[in-house]
């Protein structure tokens, strides 16, 4: 296993682009704290939406863009690119294929990943499928919880966006 911080973290995209979800997990210490957007999510949850977006795009693969490295820190600019062949945050298989972008700061210590923040554009893929109306899987509210929803604001882009990157495929 890599020592270095920049090796680390390029070994971890290597690993995703291979499809070994277990060995890229193995390079995250078992505390590791990772950011999506705004949603903080711990090691497993994190391994969970990795596993949702390489089951939804069975070919989906990484390029990355550019590197910069300082000690332990590591700043990545990469662009993901794949079919969408399984059903993804809710919408059933286009069969088309996405581009996008993304940048993740990750921090390394004696060989594994603790922290890392990641942005993607989940926006760009949800336009690529042609399908902007992504609302997470609901049950179906008890009468006190539609009272209180009846009470929250209405729903943002930016919650979609969000509760997007923590959807996982339904199976559908």
């Amino acid at each position: 296993m890599p020592d270095d911080a920049k090796q680390v973290v390029l070994e971890y995209y290597e690993r995703l682009n291979r499809r070994d979800l277990a060995g890229a997990g193995e390079l995250f210490g078992d505390d590791c704290a990772v950011t999506v957007a705004d949603s903080r999510l711990d090691k497993a949850a994190y391994l969970q939406l990795l596993d949702s977006w390489l089951t939804g795009f069975p070919d989906l693969r990484n390029a990355v863009e550019e590197v910069v490295s300082d000690g332990p820190a590591v700043a990545v600019r990469s662009t993901w690119e794949g079919t969408h062949g399984e059903a993804f945050a809710g919408i059933p298989s286009t069969g088309r294929r996405v581009r996008y972008g993304s940048f993740s700061f990750s921090r390394v210590e004696d060989g594994r990943i603790v922290e890392r923040h990641l942005l993607a554009n989940l926006f760009g893929v949800l336009h690529q499928l042609g399908d902007l109306s992504f609302r997470p899987p609901r049950e179906a509210p008890s009468p006190q919880a539609r009272s209180r929803d009846e009470e929250q604001p209405p729903r943002t882009l930016a919650k979609d966006v969000t509760d997007a990157f923590r959807a996982v495929p339904s199976g559908e």
